[in-house]
């Protein structure tokens, strides 16, 4: 007989219980495994534009920055990112992540390769001068799901 680890939610007697989503933990399920964690705070200028258009007598710029976080795992992980402040200031949306309005908008996008997880900031508003900032948080694991 294997030995196994379970523990069960309150109510539920551990060793009784089959029913999975009565327990909190089992051995019997593989879990996530924290590979690599942390946060990225990404600057840009707002005179590197890569488009703009007139609009009504207004010119809209088109901004786009990626900011590329290392990983080497030799394999695309599972992960999680997400961005502060489209819900307000210190609070996180996990990506993708989009502000807008009748005229501007922000929409950040992640995605991952072999090597490294990559933050997509796009922007669009009426300025050619000045900047902004972006702030960024990711997991990553290390479970090879073969996605």
């Amino acid at each position: 007989m294997a030995l196994k680890l379970k523990i069960a939610k309150a109510g539920y007697d551990v060793l009784q219980t089959e029913d999975p989503n009565n327990l909190i933990f089992s051995s019997d399920y593989n879990t996530l495994k924290y590979f690599l964690s942390g946060s990225y705070h990404e600057t840009f200028d707002f005179a590197d534009f890569y488009f703009s258009e007139d609009i009504l007598g207004t010119t809209w710029y088109y901004h786009r920055k990626v900011t590329t976080i290392a990983h080497n795992l030799g394999y695309t992980p599972f992960f999680v990112g997400y961005v502060e402040g489209f819900g307000g200031a210190g609070r996180y949306n996990m990506c993708p992540g989009m502000f807008a309005d009748f005229l501007y908008y922000s929409y950040v996008q992640c995605y991952a390769d072999d090597t490294n997880i990559y933050f997509v900031i796009e922007i669009r508003n009426d300025s050619n001068s000045g900047g902004g900032s972006a702030d960024y948080i990711y997991k990553v694991f290390k479970n090879k799901l073969n996605l």
